[in-house]
């Protein structure tokens, strides 16, 4: 697997942040507190010191999240 391949499917926390529209410093403490957004948080990888998210875990996160037609929706 080339190494242009694994970035492509492997995101760091800023980028990785980015992608689930949350900001860094939030995405770094549901990592302490195992939560982001009210749902377990996504999981990652240690690689020495740093963190990484793979395009996948990130991806059924956020299918995890519920999905609405409108706000009226969100009440009930």
């Amino acid at each position: 697997m080339s190494n242009q391949s694994i970035k492509q499917i492997s995101l760091g926390n800023s980028d990785a942040a980015n992608y689930l529209t949350v900001g860094v410093t939030t995405l770094r403490n549901s990592r302490h507190t195992g939560l982001l957004c009210g749902l377990p948080a996504p999981k990652f990888k240690k690689m020495g010191r740093k963190v990484i998210y793979l395009t996948k875990d990130l991806k059924e996160w956020l299918e995890a999240l519920p999905s609405y037609q409108n706000t009226s929706e969100m009440e009930g």
